[in-house]
């Protein structure tokens, strides 16, 4: 019976040996920093590989030391208030935060004179998976970075008297954990608008 292609790829992880292709790589040992349980290997450019194999699985596997000391970039997203930008939502994979001493405004997306929905997220970062996923027509995308605010309320419920007259009213529902979809004219913002419920 042929493997199939999860268990070939586990046979190539656990018999191709990364210690003698990096070597012919041009990497060299580095016994100094070698241990019982890893390897260290060094190339002439300077990059250094720690590998090692699973002990769960036996499968190879490495990380290039450089990789810890990279720095991480940020995605920034300027707060504004009816004055202008108040603060800075601060996020990357390991870190979110506010900028010192800002004041909670929204973050909001371009809007446009068709929209006829909010979709209020929790960071900004919930806003570009949200859309990435879900691409929906006719919106107009805000981030209250975290808890609300008594000024959050009422920016966004300025917002929702810009939409159209004559867009959709309904009750507001969540579509997802990371978003609330709020169509025009519904009347009141909810109690908490991030909540994390189903629809």
């Amino acid at each position: 019976m042929h493997p199939n292609r999860r268990e070939e790829l586990d046979l190539f992880k656990s018999r191709f040996n990364l210690t003698e292709y990096a070597s012919a790589q041009g990497y060299v040992l580095d016994r100094k920093h070698s241990s019982r349980n890893s390897v260290a290997m060094q190339a002439p450019a300077g990059d250094k590989v720690i590998m090692a194999r699973d002990a769960r699985d036996g499968n190879w596997i490495y990380f290039s030391v450089a990789d810890l000391y990279r720095p991480l970039p940020y995605a920034v997203f300027p707060h504004r208030d009816r004055n202008g930008i108040c603060g800075f939502e601060i996020r990357n994979y390991r870190f979110r935060g506010f900028s010192k001493g800002g004041e909670k405004g929204l973050w909001y997306s371009r809007a446009l004179p068709e929209d006829t929905t909010l979709i209020i997220c929790e960071s900004g970062i919930d806003v570009l998976s949200y859309h990435a996923l879900h691409r929906p027509a006719q919106a107009h995308y805000f981030s209250i970075a975290s808890e609300m605010n008594p000024m959050q309320r009422i920016l966004l419920a300025s917002a929702m008297q810009k939409l159209p007259v004559g867009a959709p009213s309904s009750p507001p529902r969540t579509m997802t954990p990371e978003a609330l979809i709020w169509p025009a004219r519904s009347g009141r913002l909810p109690r908490k608008p991030h909540a994390r419920t189903s629809a």
